[in-house]
């Protein structure tokens, strides 16, 4: 399948989903805490990592392989990618379970923050 049509095809398959999550309930969707990710099931957080990498790929996809230095400078995705290169889902998993073990005094901090300060930027300064 054509890279063209693979991204066409992601970026409606999320737009339904935004649609359809937007329709089925007027309400803010919450924040994924360490609240919700210390009593989340393997299967639930393996399914918020992969949500979020297929995410990050329509980003990359709609930035192209050369994205110009006004998106360079605007994007965070390619920091991300780099700073969690080194992490598959089950590692990040793994690594996100830990902060949250070491700090349960902090399991108000989202999970994504968690994933930049503890996870990604570190592995930048590295570089």
């Amino acid at each position: 399948m054509p890279k063209l049509q693979r991204s066409i095809i992601l970026l409606l398959s999320c737009l339904l989903l935004v649609v359809t999550w937007a329709t089925a309930s007027a309400r803010e969707l919450p924040i994924v805490t360490g609240e919700h990710w210390t009593t989340a099931t393997e299967r639930e957080k393996k399914a918020f990592l992969l949500g979020m990498e297929t995410i990050i790929k329509v980003e990359q996809e709609l930035q192209g392989s050369n994205p110009g230095p006004e998106i360079r400078e605007r994007s965070f995705i390619p920091d991300l990618v780099k700073g969690l290169s080194q992490y598959t889902i089950t590692t990040a998993m793994q690594a996100i379970d830990a902060y949250y073990a070491k700090n349960p005094d902090k399991v108000k901090r989202p999970v994504l923050e968690v994933i930049w300060f503890e996870l990604t930027l570190p592995n930048l300064a590295s570089r």
